[in-house]
């Protein structure tokens, strides 16, 4: 009897104990999630690399579509290909075309013919260009006929055979009040 009652008494203060112990509340702040903006977003993507994707962007030959701005107005459709053929896996010569096709389907607004030189680093490829462009028609705010410029473009891998990027173009003689052709793309390596 004795036994039992002194286990009793050790469940009793064991239960006593377990109900008095509270949680204190918590004198950390919270914090609020960070707000990102587009441009921290893509800052984010270009500067974190996948070791894993190094071959991806060092493929011969790449075609990518995507949509061009100026000014924050769209002017068109570009769809490119590139071709590296004398290039090693860190850099090499890049040619390049592009044509920006206008919003009325089927209509060619303008041919870009790209010369420049590409730079890999891990999953991401910086070229440099100079190019040679033709305008069809009006719609860009330019006399027909042909102009030269030069531009940056960045490529990131996303997957073994496929990427997304980003380019500038800044063409002379007056196209548009000199400011920079933008385009956002996405494409394939083989």
């Amino acid at each position: 009897m004795k036994q039992t009652l002194i286990i009793l008494a050790a469940v009793l203060s064991l239960a006593i104990s377990a109900s008095a112990q509270t949680n204190p509340p918590s004198t950390s702040a919270t914090t609020a999630p960070t707000q990102e903006s587009f441009f921290s977003t893509v800052e984010g993507y270009f500067t974190s690399f996948n070791p894993a994707l190094t071959n991806a962007v060092d493929q011969k030959y790449k075609m990518w579509t995507g949509v061009e701005w100026q000014s924050g107005v769209r002017l068109g459709a570009d769809l490119g290909i590139e071709a590296r053929p004398f290039s090693g896996k860190a850099s090499g010569l890049t040619l390049g075309e592009v044509t920006t096709f206008a919003d009325t389907i089927g209509t060619i607004a303008q041919e870009e013919f790209d010369l420049g030189w590409s730079i890999n680093y891990v999953d991401t490829e910086i070229t440099i260009y100079g190019c040679g462009v033709d305008t069809f028609s009006d719609g860009y705010g330019t006399a027909k006929g042909g102009n030269g410029g030069v531009g940056v473009e960045f490529k990131k891998a996303l997957s073994q055979n496929t990427f997304a990027g980003i380019r500038a173009t800044e063409v002379f003689a007056g196209h548009m009040g000199n400011k920079p052709l933008v385009c956002l793309f996405a494409g394939f390596s083989f």
